[in-house]
């Protein structure tokens, strides 16, 4: 069976009017107005490109440790797939430390 997904690289794209919709009605966004008795979304958003661009900047914002939001979901992800039953991965019998480095380096 041919799979629809695509051999090499990730891409994932989303266009800014598509990023700026997403806001309008994302749970965390919107919330009860005791005033009015409805829910609110408090937010509209001006420049849907620089939206873009603080996102992006917010995606690959780094920890002390390195890390960022993206990789965070990245690895997330991975280990979702795996806990799913991902046949593209199996169990090592003997594992290794992976910060050890090869001889000669």
């Amino acid at each position: 069976m041919k799979s629809g997904f695509a051999k090499g690289p990730i891409a994932i794209r989303i266009g800014a009017d598509v990023l700026a919709h997403a806001l309008k009605f994302a749970d965390w966004a919107i919330r009860f107005d005791e005033q009015r008795n409805d829910y609110i979304q408090p937010y509209r958003v001006t420049d849907a490109t620089e939206l873009v661009k603080d996102v992006i900047h917010a995606m690959l914002s780094e920890e002390e440790d390195g890390s960022t939001p993206l990789s965070d979901f990245l690895d997330a992800m991975t280990k979702a797939a795996i806990e799913d039953g991902s046949l593209s991965v199996e169990e090592d019998e003997s594992p290794s430390n992976p910060y050890d480095r090869p001889e000669g380096e």
